[in-house]
């Protein structure tokens, strides 16, 4: 009789600790460019004057202001204005898998004429250290453009503060001549924190992170 009371026990136990609830996985990857309606950047665009020395120009904002759900995909609105000149902007749809390893920005979710139906903008955050892969920059550009990463440890220092590790991309322009190359860097959590185009293999422009709001967090 003891030895059924013991077991008894023993399936009592066994069968609490499977109603235990299960902890969440952890992500398999980084998240470079958390996507979450609120979230925004604000962005100080530096241009470079006769002396070579960037002086601000104007600030870029970005915020994701709704999301919609099209072929079991959760597409992020994501609106892009400028501040200081007249405003003017345009939005794009921004797409993640489900590991976080692959963005995708498109002009429009349901192509409505040449323009809209060329390739988006694809960014692998798991690719490895120099692997090449093909995209698109813009509408109208039809050339292939590819990207890289080139580092995963990166530090780097914005008005918006010092971040660490950051995902490096660069992009080289493949098209019939050289014209705008460059490249991003996506700060862990955060997303984009730093932009320098290079326009005929010189730099232009750059554009740091100065005030940001993601994932409920403020930045500086």
């Amino acid at each position: 009789m003891k030895h059924i009371f013991c077991a008894i026990v023993c399936l009592l136990v066994l069968a609490s600790c499977g109603q235990s609830p299960t902890k969440p996985t952890a992500p398999t990857q980084p998240d470079y460019f958390p996507l979450q309606v609120g979230n925004w950047w604000e962005y100080a665009k530096d241009t470079l004057d006769s002396k070579g020395n960037f002086v601000f120009d104007q600030t870029i904002r970005t915020e994701i202001i709704g999301d919609t759900l099209i072929d079991n995909k959760q597409y992020f609105v994501i609106n892009y204005l400028r501040r200081e000149y007249p405003v003017t902007g345009y939005t794009k749809y921004i797409w993640k898998n489900s590991s976080g390893s692959m963005v995708t920005e498109d002009y429009s979710i349901i192509p409505k004429n040449d323009f809209d139906s060329a390739s988006g903008y694809v960014i692998y955050y798991d690719k490895q250290i120099n692997e090449i892969w093909d995209c698109y920059r813009f509408p109208g550009f039809w050339w292939p453009q590819t990207l890289s990463i080139s580092s995963k440890t990166d530090s780097t220092t914005v008005p918006a503060g010092t971040f660490y590790p950051n995902c490096v991309i660069r992009e080289h322009d493949d098209g019939p001549q050289v014209f705008c190359s460059g490249y991003y860097v996506y700060a862990m959590n955060v997303g984009l924190i730093k932009y320098s185009p290079y326009f005929n293999s010189c730099p232009r422009t750059r554009f740091q992170l100065a005030r940001a709001y993601v994932n409920g967090k403020s930045y500086p």
